[in-house]
């Protein structure tokens, strides 16, 4: 029997997450996204979405700054235009 043992479970959360995220988008299944940026930091990180595929134009609908300087934004993707 074999078992996996994850060793770092925040970095393999995140990592699933974004797998999801561009599962979901790719199969236009997302009608808006929350994106917060924190004012710090902390290296490379993993992208959100990837560098190579279709370019995707996304429309701010909504933002808000908290008080310890995190930037929500809300975005809806574009409308395509002939």
């Amino acid at each position: 029997m074999c078992q996996s043992k994850v060793q770092d479970p925040a970095a393999d959360c995140a990592r699933r997450c974004t797998e999801l995220t561009q599962v979901l988008t790719d199969a236009g299944l997302v009608d808006r996204y929350v994106i917060m940026i924190h004012p710090i930091l902390v290296g490379p990180g993993l992208r959100l979405f990837p560098a190579s595929g279709p370019y995707r134009r996304l429309t701010l609908v909504d933002s808000t700054i908290t008080t310890t300087g995190v930037v929500i934004g809300m975005y809806e993707p574009a409308e395509l235009t002939a």
